[in-house]
């Protein structure tokens, strides 16, 4: 989207007084675009906004670290903590969605083929699985539950092995896992290997942007937020930005991959409105329901308990 297809709502409306914000992501992934690279390329400070990010690990924990304000807003995929928070009466919200993953981009579940070159969910039963931090409770776990039911197997028919997307790499090309959700870039190495194949695509990303006490107290600097990310996803994560050298160089420095290996990836499709993934929502609540032992309540609380669209629909108004 070019920049003179702006709404005029979206243009720099710098805060009267600096304001300083600690915010954190779950990774240093391309995922999480719309916060770091708002960062990276000014936007925040058009806004008159020192925004520190930090990576939090386990990303689990984010909500915690929110609700004892220590955090004033996070990119996120929302955790099976967070649902219990919101059920205890806690005010933290998704405020906006983040970016899809394009199909083509190799992002998914990986398996190691067996002995004969084919690979099945059949022959999953007892094995490990890599999965990033929440274990049961990420809400990948839905889509490899999927999978596994495919050959009438579900989540807790194997043994899951919490690792980052580099280590999941690692573990499947020597055997200690059989299957491990990786993206581009990290997925190149297997893909060029054959030590895994992609088995169970992932279509859409639940990535976005947390906020608690930010909404309601000080609801002019979350608008501000709002607006330079927005304004990224617009300006600087449309189309085939890798072609844009600014970004690809910030990205690279960001992610902590060199440019050429992005280069030769595919751009993930970032929603240029960031709607809050409100679809997503009691599906996850269902699927750990049935699970068991993760959610603190039986039965699902809603959208609304988890997304807050006012700070979106007052900045694109």
């Amino acid at each position: 989207m070019a920049k003179e297809d702006l709404k005029p709502g979206l243009d720099p409306n710098p805060l009267a007084e600096r304001v300083t914000l600690k915010a954190a992501t779950a990774g240093n992934g391309e995922g999480y675009a719309v916060l770091t690279l708002a960062e990276a390329m000014g936007e925040f400070e058009k806004e008159n906004i020192d925004v520190q990010i930090e990576v939090v690990s386990p990303a689990s924990t984010i909500f915690a670290l929110m609700a004892q304000n220590r955090l004033d807003l996070a990119v996120t995929a929302p955790f099976a903590g967070m649902f219990n928070q919101a059920a205890d009466g806690s005010n933290i919200r998704f405020v906006t969605g983040g970016g899809e993953v394009a199909k083509a981009a190799d992002a998914g579940w990986w398996q190691r083929p067996g002995g004969d070159g084919t690979t099945s969910a059949c022959d999953l039963k007892g094995k490990s699985v890599a999965i990033q931090t929440g274990g049961e409770g990420n809400p990948l776990a839905v889509s490899l539950d999927t999978y596994l039911n495919s050959c009438e197997l579900s989540i807790k028919d194997v043994t899951l092995v919490e690792l980052t997307p580099p280590e999941t790499v690692q573990a499947l090309q020597n055997g200690a896992v059989e299957l491990g959700s990786v993206a581009l870039p990290f997925a190149k190495a297997l893909k060029e290997s054959g030590d895994a194949v992609l088995v169970a695509p992932w279509n859409k990303g639940i990535i976005g942007t947390i906020m608690g006490n930010l909404i309601e107290d000080r609801p002019e600097v979350a608008q501000a937020v709002v607006r330079a990310m927005l304004r990224t996803a617009r300006t600087h994560l449309q189309g085939n930005y890798y072609s844009d050298p600014d970004v690809l160089t910030a990205l690279s420095k960001i992610i902590g991959v060199e440019e050429s290996v992005l280069k030769a990836g595919v751009p993930r499709n970032f929603d240029p409105n960031l709607a809050p993934p409100l679809d997503s929502v009691v599906p996850l609540e269902e699927f750990w329901i049935r699970v068991g032992g993760l959610l603190n309540y039986d039965k699902p609380l809603g959208v609304d308990k988890i997304t807050d669209s006012k700070v979106l629909e007052s900045v694109l108004r």
